[in-house]
């Protein structure tokens, strides 16, 4: 039986996203030659657009440039597709590991006659720093075999570098995004599709008025829509993209969303592993980050590197710090970064390194003054838990951290103990430190708890209004009663 429903999803909605990206730079392939460049349905990869993308790269030794062999080349090839053998989050972290960190690979270097050297040299999937060395592509009605031998097809899907990064299930402006959400969530199961899923990074159901985005493995309750802080960034792109002039809603989450430089940056910086889960980050978290490294690098025009983040109560800010830790140790690495994480709760400072710890972020959690002073003094302990009155011993103990430069402190719930006695014994142990408070109540009376006086300027904002209205935080609704 023919499902009516898609006549209309076509125009209204699929070929509206395909127009908007070819005019974002996106090659569009047509179905039929996206068939013949995978060679079978069973296949998902545009294997000979991966090669050409790997044969581009070249390796130095010497002061010698030199290009990878074939044998190199088609090591790589081979360990994206061997890490299809596992279940689907097994396979979706193998793979994300590959894409973002590359492979080493071993090259047998003659220079001039002399004798062969082997020596490991690393190749990249994609170039995250460069988006425009990568090949960009759009293709639609992605025939992939299933286990059974019949088909499940989905609408749009995005290649780089002949990868599939992102599936897109698109409906006409009467059908309910839902519906593209649990088509999405079908096709990942065992039953459908997961190996085309394995390599997606980003996964997004939409209609023209409403757009939800997740990633492998997201349920059906977790997709979210994007919410642009950047409106007028955004807008410029829509202008320029719109196949009839107009904007609307699907346009403006296509940009912020599948925007090359930043679609790069959404998988490079904003996906993590809690427990294994596969996730990636919520409007609030991406734009907290960012802001909090552009005042780390003084492009904010503040003056300061510190300052206050206030997001909701549940808003995912324990996340927020692993993303923010994640991202200044790649930016920042040649400068040895180390981070303290500050709570004022027994029950916060488990959940805290429980959270980076799930993340592989390998925290050290100091359970007393002295031991803080020791882990401290370790410069191998790149990320370390403690609660706050530990600073107290240690600064008793006159210990001043001679590299507290490198030092980024991060201070969840800054509402409460953080003042006072408390932060000055923090200030004397890390007086170069960089400090970052999270919280979701600021103190902004004129008092000595003024939480920006205490910390800085605001960084980013997410307040407790905005969160009902992404419908992350139910509101309370109270019933006035008189009572006797």
């Amino acid at each position: 039986m023919l499902d009516h429903t898609m006549f209309n999803e076509r125009p209204e909605c699929q070929e509206r996203v395909i127009s908007f990206l070819q005019k974002m730079g996106y090659e569009y392939v047509s179905r039929s030659e996206a068939e013949q460049k995978r060679g079978s349905l069973s296949k998902v990869i545009f294997t000979d657009e991966l090669i050409r993308f790997l044969n581009k790269q070249t390796f130095k030794y010497k002061n010698f440039e030199l290009n990878f062999s074939g044998e190199s080349i088609q090591r790589a090839v081979n360990a994206l597709d061997a890490s299809l053998l596992q279940g689907l989050a097994m396979a979706s972290k193998e793979i994300y590991n590959l894409l973002t960190l590359g492979i080493s690979v071993e090259e047998n270097v003659v220079i001039d006659h002399d004798v062969p050297v082997r020596q490991s040299f690393d190749l990249s999937f994609i170039d995250f720093e460069h988006p425009a060395n990568n090949i960009w592509q759009v293709t639609e009605e992605f025939s992939v075999e299933r286990p059974n031998g019949q088909y499940a097809r989905p609408d749009v899907v995005i290649m780089v570098n002949g990868i599939p990064l992102a599936v897109i299930e698109c409906k006409k402006s009467s059908v309910d995004v839902k519906e593209g959400i649990l088509q999405n969530v079908r096709n990942m199961g065992p039953d459908y599709i997961p190996h085309l899923f394995k390599y997606t990074q980003m996964v997004i159901a939409m209609n023209p008025n409403k757009v939800v985005y997740g990633t492998c493995g997201t349920s059906a309750d977790y997709f979210v829509e994007w919410r642009e802080d950047d409106v007028q960034w955004q807008e410029e792109i829509c202008k320029r993209c719109s196949p009839d002039g107009k904007i609307i809603e699907q346009d403006r989450a296509i940009t912020s969303l599948l925007d090359k430089k930043r679609f790069l940056t959404l998988i490079h910086d904003y996906i993590l592993y809690d427990s294994n889960i596969k996730k990636i980050c919520r409007h609030q978290q991406f734009f907290a980050v960012e802001s909090a490294i552009k005042r780390i690098n003084g492009e904010d025009g503040k003056g300061t590197t510190g300052g206050v983040i206030w997001h909701t109560q549940g808003s995912g800010k324990s996340l927020t710090m692993v993303m923010l830790v994640k991202k200044i140790q790649f930016l920042k690495v040649k400068e040895h970064p180390r981070f303290v994480i500050v709570t004022d709760r027994v029950n916060l400072d488990k959940q805290i390194r429980d959270n980076f710890a799930n993340t592989q972020m390998a925290p050290v959690r100091a359970a007393t003054g002295k031991g803080l002073k020791t882990i401290l003094k370790d410069k191998s302990n790149l990320v370390v838990t403690t609660l706050i009155n530990k600073f107290e011993t240690v600064c008793k103990n006159h210990y001043l951290e001679e590299d507290s430069d490198k030092f980024y402190v991060l201070i969840d719930e800054a509402h409460r103990s953080q003042y006072n006695a408390m932060y000055n014994y923090m200030r004397e142990v890390l007086p170069n430190a960089t400090f970052i408070a999270f919280t979701g109540t600021p103190l902004i009376a004129k008092s000595k708890r003024n939480t920006y006086q205490k910390f800085g300027d605001p960084i980013h904002n997410y307040t407790m209004k905005r969160s009902i209205e992404d419908k992350i935080t139910v509101p309370l609704v109270y019933e006035g009663r008189k009572v006797k």
